[in-house]
């Protein structure tokens, strides 16, 4: 009994090199650089084999992943670790100290454990009653706001009348 193909046999050297180095790479481009290969050849070679063309985009998905990865493992540990700066006095680098983000763990923890770390999003009212009730809310929180500032709107425009009056020149 013949021993089963892997989907990887079924390229011949060329191309298997290819993708080896563009799952690597990650660009077309590089690939051909490290290969040494014209880019406009291996066009013509994804265009004519579809199974080569699928396996460039899968050697591209899997570079990407690893990648996002790559960039999740360094924001991990610098979120939990910090990193050293320098500190200096009078011009010169005395000592170091550790800083950390802040922000960089918020987004850590919200990406990890959203359930957690997201805000709540309000609840939007849908029944006639429901948003009845947050209308008059509404205006209830217009009126007593708005009274404060009529008051003394009120009072200035009171003055203002005095101030003319008094001005006001006799006919």
């Amino acid at each position: 009994m013949a021993a089963k193909k892997s989907a990887w046999d079924r390229f011949d050297k060329e191309k298997r090199d290819f993708l080896l180095v563009l799952t690597t790479e990650g660009f077309i481009k590089k690939a051909c650089e490290h290969l040494k290969k014209p880019y406009e050849y291996i066009r013509k070679l994804r265009r004519d084999d579809p199974d080569f063309d699928a396996a460039c985009e899968d050697a591209q998905q899997v570079r990407k992943l690893s990648y996002a990865d790559g960039l999740e493992s360094r924001a991990m540990r610098l979120a939990r670790d910090g990193w050293l700066e320098p500190v200096f006095q009078m011009g010169k680098r005395v000592g170091v100290k550790r800083a950390f983000s802040p922000t960089l763990t918020m987004f850590m923890l919200k990406a990890h454990r959203p359930d957690t770390y997201q805000f709540a999003e309000k609840a939007i009212a849908t029944t006639p009653e429901a948003i009845a009730r947050e209308v008059k809310e509404a205006l209830d929180k217009i009126k007593k706001n708005s009274g404060v500032g009529l008051r003394k709107k009120r009072r200035y425009d009171k003055n203002t009348q005095r101030r003319n009056k008094a001005t006001k020149e006799p006919e």
